[in-house]
This record gives C-alpha cells, sequence and structure tokens, in this order.
C-alpha cells in the first residue's frame, strides 16, 4: 500500500492542498503499474495463443466425423490447428523468421541429435534458409526435394543434397501444363515417389529422423495418409507440416481423419501458426486463414 508524501498542516487549504497531492501521487503509481502490468504481459504472451500442456481439442471417433456439417467439419479443422497439445520450453525459428522458416523443438528428448542428425525437407522454391541454417548451425544431415525447382540431383553444401523428385501418396509421374513466359504451354513432367520409396533408395530404411518438413502446396494429405498406412512416421522425431485447405465437406472430412491418425501415433501439437498470405476471401463468416504452419512432436 503506498503512503503519501509529507504530512498535513494547520488550515483548510493546507488540508486540501494535501488531498490533492496524496490523490495525484496515488493516481500516478496506478497507472504507473497498470502500464508494467500491460508491457509484462505483452512480452510474455505467445504470438498465437496461451501454451497448454493438456491437449483442447479431440478429434471424435469416424462415424461422428462423418455426420458433421461441413460448416461443423470447417470450425473443427480451424479449431484443432489453432490448438496446442504439448508443451515445448525450447523452440527455435530455423531458417528466416518470416515464411520460410519453421519451429523445432529443442527440448530433451527432441533435440535434434548432436551426431547423425537427419533431416527430409520436401517443398523449396526459392528459399534454402531452413536447409542451410538446420546442416550449418546444428550438423545435421539434410535431403531437399522439390521437383519445380530447376536444375538436375546435386549436392548443396557439405551436409545439403538436392533432389530433383516430390514426394505424394503414390510412386508415379505427375504430368501437367504449364506456361512459359511466352505466354504459350509446355508439357512437364515430375517424378513423384512416397517416403517409403525415398527411404529405401537412401538407404536410410532403419536411420531414424529428426525432423521431417513438408510444404508441398496440398500433397501433404496423400503423403501423410500414405505414411501412416505403411507406418513410416514411427521413426520421426519432429514433424512440421504446412497444412493447406480445399471446400467441400467430403474432403474436410477426410482432412480431419488424416489430423486424427497423427495424433492416434503419437503427434502432438507443440507450435502453431497461420501463413498470412494464404486466407479465403470467400469464408464470409470469419475470412479465416487456410494455410497453418503445424509442429507436432512424437510423444514418448
Amino acid at each position: 500500500m503506498h503512503s503519501c508524501p509529507g504530512s498535513l498542516r494547520k488550515g483548510q487549504t493546507a488540508v486540501v492542498s494535501s488531498v490533492l497531492l496524496c490523490s495525484l501521487f496515488l493516481f500516478s503509481n496506478f497507472f504507473k503499474a497498470a502500464r508494467i502490468e500491460e508491457n509484462v504481459v505483452h512480452l510474455s504472451k505467445p504470438s498465437v495463443s496461451v501454451v497448454s500442456t493438456e491437449d483442447n481439442i479431440v478429434l471424435p471417433d469416424v462415424a461422428v466425423l462423418r455426420n458433421l456439417s461441413e460448416t461443423q467439419a470447417l470450425d473443427l479443422y480451424h479449431n484443432y490447428l489453432s490448438s496446442f497439445q504439448a508443451l515445448c520450453h525450447r523452440v527455435v525459428r530455423v531458417g528466416h523468421l518470416t515464411d520460410g522458416g519453421w519451429d523445432v523443438c529443442f527440448d530433451k528428448p527432441w533435440q535434434p541429435k548432436t551426431k547423425d542428425c537427419l533431416v527430409y525437407s520436401f517443398g523449396i522454391a526459392k528459399d534454402w534458409s531452413f536447409d542451410d541454417d538446420i546442416s550449418s548451425i546444428y550438423g545435421c544431415e539434410v535431403h531437399s526435394y522439390d521437383p519445380s525447382v530447376w536444375g538436375e540431383d546435386h549436392r548443396r553444401s557439405q551436409r545439403v543434397w538436392f533432389h530433383h523428385q516430390g514426394l505424394d501418396g503414390e510412386d508415379h509421374v505427375k504430368v501437367f501444363s504449364a506456361r512459359t513466359k511466352k505466354g504459350s504451354t509446355k508439357t512437364r513432367t515430375w517424378q513423384m515417389y512416397t517416403l517409403f520409396t525415398i527411404k529405401k533408395t537412401l538407404r536410410h530404411l532403419s536411420r531414424e529422423i529428426d525432423v521431417l518438413k513438408i510444404d508441398i502446396e496440398g500433397s501433404e494429405w496423400p503423403a501423410l495418409a500414405n505414411m501412416l498406412n505403411t507406418n513410416m512416421l514411427s521413426n520421426v522425431r519432429q514433424l512440421v507440416v504446412e497444412f493447406h485447405l480445399e471446400s467441400g465437406k467430403n474432403n474436410l472430412v477426410d482432412k480431419l481423419l488424416i489430423l486424427k491418425q497423427l495424433y492416434d501415433a503419437g503427434f502432438r501439437i507443440f507450435n502453431t501458426s497461420r501463413n498470412m498470405k494464404c486466407h479465403d476471401e470467400t469464408d464470409n463468416v470469419k475470412n479465416r486463414n487456410y494455410c497453418y504452419e503445424i509442429s507436432f512432436l512424437l510423444k514418448t
């Protein structure tokens, strides 16, 4: 409790002056404390929401998911990917602070190993910041995949290898038409593989993956479904994914089922953020973001 400075003097004027002085003193300290408290909350507040060590959202069984309306499924999707399910005390942004960087947990036992660290990075475009930093700073062996990047397979640096291939839910050649700079169309082909085929080709089937990063513009859904069905995520310690959404109830339910399978396989969300470049203006209710960058750790 603050006390008023000075002492009362005799006389009405002195009393009024002391009362005013005391009021100003207390008023000033009240707002000073309020400003301090506001700054503390601002500095300690997480960027997305309050972290909880308990599961915030639990996805229901398949039968319940199938009976959801499109609106219910959409709300559940956004709420689930905005929730936290595990507490990581040391979350490190590896790569750019903005788009291109990824949040990795450096708590034991999930931090990348100091020896024999292995990282798979699917989806590069023109941003190598994550791959370069996790290899040069933390000494990880990195295999980077992107069929959209021009160039042959090559060794980018001492610990980074580039592969001109893509990740998908099956092994196949993807054929599509692309527009050239001159306005004409050209047929392009991409070689796509499952994670099993990729690990087998690299002779990594028995190796543990410290971080599996996936940013492949919608192909993450069939790729993850295949990984879950073939048990290829059992030796992945951290999974960081950008999830992309398309409209349609059946599409939403299928995605929720994959998220439920990830949870059942032991993967817990420890960090979530929204890619602000990706939102749906046709969502008249909330104009929500439709790309989530999610970091999972495998529950021990």
